[in-house]
């Protein structure tokens, strides 16, 4: 299209048939005007030179007079449409044009602030916002569906999708959205807006309370958009615009109550079947304000992982994350988060004191949840039976492997763990002391204390001892007491740290490990038994290792003295070692205190 089939004026495109237009109105002497702007096109006068010559300066000084009131619409300053404007204006042209642009302004809207009120609580207000990159739509009106700021976008259509044609430029849209030359016919941008505007309406505001605000009142394309809403809507609020829709609303629903509770992620192992759950500690309630404060305990799950994700969520279904942080927890006991409410979906972490937003998404987060968890993550009864006698060397490294056991389980499981020891001694032989208790220790009780029993242990006497059994049977009876009260869902097991099996009950004597049978006449089977049908899990360390079988080869021979003592494969049924290899970390994989190696670290933290 060239410029004769354009206004010289607005470069809006003439109708093919002005023409014809012009001979007849020629016929009948009168003007022809464009119908966008109003400019002469046409008329039956046959100008000369001198009249060209004033024609032609009128048309520039009536361009650049068009080009400034656009301007003086798109902003307070026309520099950065200078490129635009087709002319250099003087101060005192560009400010007739402010004054002209302000005498058009459209009276004061009411503040979307206002509007809300006016709605009263619990009411939903779709807001279209009418802005320089083009149209927003927002849920909002302390709703779910707003989500947990309060408000959510909806959908955002840019002006170039709105109204094919403008250019990509941000100055230079602005300035045609202004009504700045753009060669765009108002009559289609108002059908192709309307079309836009219908397609909106149809998917986000049937049946719903909405309001519209514009950024750019007074500029015709974004004028037309308003129209079309309030033709299609009867009932629309009109609300006074605002540059950034998203930060106004931020700004006014951070005085607003919450309209979800809030609650703090945690895991559990879900009574019954032990599988791992997703479960939300209570923070905050709907309702809650800026300024409110919640707390909870939580504890730091097992394991070597140094950060704890922190996930405050929304109380629907299903929960959607508010403000996930990571933060160092402390070991064992349960720590307290305590949090600030700033406003919807503005928290602020007061304890830890110290968090970081490096923390996984959500969905993330969700995937590393395992199948199940281990009981013993939560709640455990261990009782850690230690031979006290025998060789004094190998007797302070058993004391010394369960000290760190005890003093990784506190640092791990805090007062979740009960945990009693027992030791014993070996049975006196002067006949004088046979009926002497060699048993000692204390109740189930938190790691420290059962590390502080431990210490209190009697050491073994100087003198000879019998190589070929211990009174472990007088600690196994200990023990199956210890372990027989209801289990409540704990994990129950059995540490046993010894290097002699135990003396054979009454008429059990061992024909290849010839010992005497216990003078209490217990029988450590019957102990066994009891821990069995309790549930209890069977861990033993031994002094010596398990001999290993060669596939194919028979056992070798061994004597009496050296032969592996058949207790051992039950005391040891859920898993054996030897002292030489044993360590509490270890250990503590093995009783599922700590993950395995291979196991990610749990992704939330525990319900204390």
């Amino acid at each position: 299209m060239n410029s004769a089939d354009r206004c010289p004026l607005c470069e809006v495109p003439l109708d093919p048939a002005g023409g014809w237009a012009a001979v007849e109105a020629a016929a009948m002497r009168q003007d022809v005007r464009c119908a966008a702007c109003g400019w002469t096109l046409a008329g039956p006068w046959r100008p000369g030179r001198a009249e060209r010559a004033a024609a032609e300066a009128a048309l520039s000084a009536a361009r650049l007079e068009f080009d400034l009131r656009a301007a003086a619409r798109a902003g307070d300053d026309w520099l950065p449409y200078a490129a635009h404007l087709r002319g250099r204006p003087t101060e005192a042209q560009w400010q007739e044009a402010r004054r002209e642009a302000a005498a058009r302004r459209e009276a004061a809207r009411p503040p979307l602030g206002a509007v809300l009120d006016a709605l009263g609580p619990g009411r939903a207000l779709v807001v279209v916002a009418v802005e320089d990159a083009g149209v927003r739509l927002f849920v909002t009106g302390g709703v779910p569906a707003a989500g947990p700021l309060g408000f959510r976008e909806l959908a955002a259509v840019p002006w170039p999708a709105l109204l094919p044609g403008l250019p990509e430029d941000a100055a230079h849209r602005r300035f045609q959205l202004a009504g700045g030359p753009s060669g765009i016919d108002p009559a289609w941008a108002d059908a192709t807006i309307g079309g836009a505007a219908g397609d909106l309406v149809r998917r986000y505001c049937t049946s719903v309370d909405t309001a519209v605000m514009s950024a750019m009142p007074g500029m015709p394309f974004p004028d037309a958009v308003v129209r079309a809403f309030t033709d299609l809507l009867p009932d629309v609020r009109i609300a006074a615009g605002a540059p950034d829709a998203a930060a106004l609303l931020e700004r006014i629903v951070a005085e607003r109550p919450i309209a979800l509770s809030y609650g703090l992620a945690a895991l559990r192992s879900r009574p019954g079947d032990g599988t791992a759950e997703v479960v939300r500690l209570p923070l905050f309630p709907a309702g809650s304000r800026a300024g409110d404060e919640a707390q909870v305990r939580v504890r730091r799950p097992p394991g070597p992982g140094e950060q704890t994700a922190l996930a405050v969520v929304t109380w629907d279904d299903p929960p959607e994350p508010v403000r996930i942080v990571s933060a160092r927890m402390p070991r064992g006991a349960a720590g307290l988060v305590r949090v600030a409410l700033d406003g919807p979906g503005r928290l602020r972490f007061l304890e830890p004191d110290t968090v970081t937003d490096d923390a996984p998404a959500w969905p993330d987060l969700l995937r590393r949840v395992p199948r199940r968890l281990p009981a013993t993550a939560f709640a455990t009864e261990l009782v850690c039976v230690v031979e006290l006698g025998g060789r004094a060397e190998t007797a302070r490294r058993r004391r010394d492997l369960v000290a760190d056991l005890l003093e990784l389980l506190g640092d791990e499981l805090g007062g979740t763990a009960r945990v009693a020891v027992v030791g014993h001694l070996d049975h006196p032989i002067h006949p004088k002391y046979k009926n002497r208790d060699v048993v000692s220790g204390g109740p189930l009780q938190p790691p420290d204390d059962a590390a502080r029993t431990l210490a209190d242990l009697p050491s073994p006497p100087s003198g000879p001892f019998g190589a070929r059994a211990a009174p472990l049977e007088d600690s196994l009876d200990r023990a199956a007491a210890l372990l027989n009260g209801p289990r409540d869902g704990r994990a129950r097991i059995l540490l046993t740290v010894a290097g002699r099996p135990p003396h054979p009950g009454s008429g059990h004597g061992d024909v290849i490990r010839p010992v005497e049978p216990c003078p209490h006449r217990l029988n450590w089977r019957q102990s066994v038994a009891q821990l069995e049908a309790a549930g209890v899990r069977l861990v033993a360390v031994t002094d010596e290792p398990a001999p290993k079988d060669v596939p194919g080869q028979a056992v070798p021979q061994q004597d009496a003295r050296r032969r592996d003592a058949p207790e051992w494969a039950v005391l040891g049924a859920a898993h054996r070692t030897d002292l030489g290899s044993a360590d509490a970390a270890g250990l503590a994989k093995v009783l599922g205190v700590l993950p395995d190696g291979d196991a990610p670290p749990l992704p939330f933290p525990l319900v204390p």
